[in-house]
């Protein structure tokens, strides 16, 4: 079985208790589909996520589950840190390795609106830019998140990554085409 179902990563104590970095389980599916599938689609859209072009929501969790299984199956290293509070998973960081380049991408999000702008942010997905080094041994990650996303690229520069550039980032299959700023970490 692969380490990602059920490896801890970390606990941190915050000021608002205590946060688990853990692998994705099978169960973890419910809150992430809830986040894509329930949150505003305003809120989606200023992301950069088009709830136009989501599957139907049977499909989704059918399809993540196969990839998840396969994936503990395979015993595949982790490419998803999750961070639960209270023993409810509120926000994953995602490893995408399907791009052309060969260059990590990660995606980050926290799923609890209340829980967003509390600092949490830099701890967990530092949490999960060094997990990824250390399980993949990547040196070099890639993020775009949305130009207009100022909260995202805030916590880009507070956490030292490096701004390459402004660019049209065509749709994808769950994407819009948006302007994104693309930033990138060596460590």
């Amino acid at each position: 079985m692969a380490a990602e179902m059920n490896q801890e990563f970390k606990r941190i104590q915050t000021a608002s208790g205590e946060l688990t970095l853990r692998g994705y389980k099978l169960s973890d599916i419910a809150a992430h589909t809830a986040y894509l599938y329930d949150s505003p689609k305003d809120y989606l859209e200023s992301i950069g996520f088009d709830p136009e072009r989501f599957s139907p929501r049977a499909e989704w969790i059918e399809g993540l589950q196969k990839r998840r299984t396969e994936a503990q199956k395979n015993g595949d290293p982790p490419i998803v840190v999750v961070a639960e509070f209270e023993g409810k998973a509120i926000s994953m960081v995602f490893l995408d390795l399907r791009n052309e380049d060969k260059i990590p991408r990660l995606h980050f999000h926290i799923f609890e609106p209340e829980l967003r702008g509390k600092g949490l942010g830099s701890l967990i997905f530092m949490t999960g830019v060094e997990t990824f080094s250390g399980l993949h041994k990547f040196k070099r990650f890639l993020i775009e998140p949305r130009a207009s996303n100022a909260r995202m690229n805030a916590l880009m520069r507070k956490l030292g990554f490096r701004h390459l550039k402004d660019f049209l980032l065509p749709a994808g299959p769950v994407t819009k085409e948006f302007m994104a700023s693309q930033y990138e970490i060596i460590l």
